[in-house]
């Protein structure tokens, strides 16, 4: 078991190449990942690759309520835990809703590495345009 909070949510099964969410599709259901490896897809490119037990998957479409921002897909046989009508379950299960909270903590802060560090190198650039957009965009 992924922790102790996914008793009492279902596992299902996901076939390699199956879809386990669609870009654009509405928000409902989060996902943690217990086996396998998924593929994050973004406007037809693979962004991310995902295999860490216990991660959780569509939580931005359900605490933005908006449309899935990419696609994800199995890469290989995948078991999660679904956690269905995941907008009521993050407000009624705080347990889910802090895993959820440094899952997202963890993300900021490796994407701010990422700026500072692109920033640092383009620095001697007259061109930061891209990143002062960038910017204004995480500010918001």
């Amino acid at each position: 078991m992924v922790f102790k909070s996914f008793d009492r949510s279902p596992a299902r099964i996901f076939a390699e190449g199956s879809l386990i969410i669609t870009e654009g599709g509405p928000p409902s259901n989060l996902y943690v990942l217990e086996s396998g490896e998924v593929e994050v897809i973004r406007h037809g490119i693979v962004v991310a690759t995902i295999s860490d037990v216990g991660a959780i998957i569509g939580e931005m479409s359900v605490l933005l309520d908006a449309p899935h921002s990419a696609t994800v897909r199995a890469k290989t046989t995948v078991m999660a835990h679904v956690v269905e009508n995941a907008r009521e379950a993050l407000k009624k299960r705080p347990e889910l809703t802090y895993k959820v909270a440094q899952i997202l903590a963890r993300r900021l802060g490796a994407t701010t590495s990422f700026l500072v560090e692109s920033r640092e190198k383009l620095e001697s650039t007259s061109d930061l345009a891209f990143l002062e957009k960038v910017y204004e965009l995480l500010g918001k």
